[in-house]
């Protein structure tokens, strides 16, 4: 059983909203994902594991030029409740991502780097829409690399810059991952 609390707070002029989940039978030493505004483009998500996380709304993922391709059209907002169960179930899936069929089998190698760095990553949610159905493409990018803040606000995508740089879609009516693709580098 999911208990799910979300507070709403008024801080300074800027909506902030916190979820937490609580999911019983959960080890104490999980943090839960925190969501919280952060401009008219994106919403920033804490304590999910990453480096940084934000959720890019509409127009910022229809804008940029850089965005992986016509297949993840028409784009939607997400919801952060959406946002945090994904990113929630992400470092479990990528324990386990190796038990199924991969895209690439060259992929089985590098999910553990994928895991042992996820708290050097920063992720970019975007609402797409995935073989006809709403999903969240989860773009993961390397924290080192020199943002200057602009990550928060654009989609951020590169070309045989190595496994640093990938993306997964998560499925939130069928609470599932797919389509992970990881820049091999070449």
């Amino acid at each position: 059983m999911t208990s799910l609390n979300i507070k709403l707070a008024i801080n300074a002029g800027a909506l902030v909203v916190l979820v937490s989940c609580l999911v019983m039978g959960c080890s104490s030493t999980k943090t839960e994902p925190e969501v919280t505004a952060h401009s008219t483009n994106s919403v920033n998500v804490t304590n999910a594991g990453f480096a940084g996380t934000v959720i890019l709304t509409l127009p910022a993922g229809e804008t940029n030029g850089a965005f992986p391709g016509g297949q993840y059209f028409p784009l939607w907002n997400p919801s952060t409740n959406i946002a945090a169960e994904a990113l929630k179930k992400l470092p479990d899936y990528l324990e386990n991502a190796g038990q199924e069929p991969l895209a690439d089998p060259m992929y089985f190698e590098k999910l553990p780097l994928l895991r042992e760095r996820l708290p050097r990553t920063l992720g970019q949610i975007l609402g797409v829409t995935y073989e006809g159905r709403k999903a969240i493409l989860l773009n993961c990018i390397p924290a080192e690399h020199d943002w200057n803040g602009e990550w928060r606000n654009k989609f951020a995508h590169a070309h045989d810059e190595g496994p640093r740089w990938w993306h997964i879609v998560y499925l939130p009516e069928e609470h599932k991952f797919t389509g992970l693709y990881i820049d091999l580098g070449f």
